[in-house]
């Protein structure tokens, strides 16, 4: 299937992990704008010591990381995530995170922006998981509900 791009979208999901955090760091997102090989990432992050934080990413570099207040996580917890990219010149990355079932929060959780020229045009969204360096067990990370909607 060809891939279809788009500039302006907001993403949303649920996602889940079958291990606890003593197994190690976990990270799930989505690659919200792909043009080439330079991408903006937002990914989950779930830390070893049970807190969750939200990262925006250009590549390898951060833009932005910030716990999600009040967060935890355990084996099994199913989450829903919310990103928004939109923009050409700057492009303004968005994201919130909560648990499935509960109240989405009103509010974005984390905010950034960049203006890297090569990324301030449509390109292609994919989903995104990875276990820490110091990980000690194999992760199972389901994805559903994927809705990739433009941001008219």
């Amino acid at each position: 299937m060809p891939a279809t791009t788009v500039r302006d979208a907001t993403i949303s999901f649920n996602a889940s992990l079958d291990q606890a955090p003593s197994t190690g760091t976990t990270y799930f997102g989505v690659v919200a704008r792909q043009v080439g090989s330079e991408q903006y990432l937002v990914r989950v992050w779930l830390r070893a010591d049970g807190t969750v934080w939200l990262v925006t990413q250009r590549g390898g570099t951060t833009l932005n990381a910030a716990p999600v207040s009040g967060a935890t996580w355990k084996a099994g917890d199913r989450f829903s995530v919310k990103v928004q990219v939109s923009g050409a010149g700057t492009t303004t990355l968005k994201a919130k995170v909560w648990s499935a079932g509960a109240a989405e929060p009103g509010a974005w959780q984390v905010t950034s922006t960049d203006a890297t020229a090569s990324l301030q045009k449509a390109g292609t969204v994919g989903v995104h998981a990875a276990r820490g360096s110091t990980a000690q067990a194999n992760a199972v990370i389901a994805f559903d509900d994927l809705v990739v909607a433009t941001v008219e």
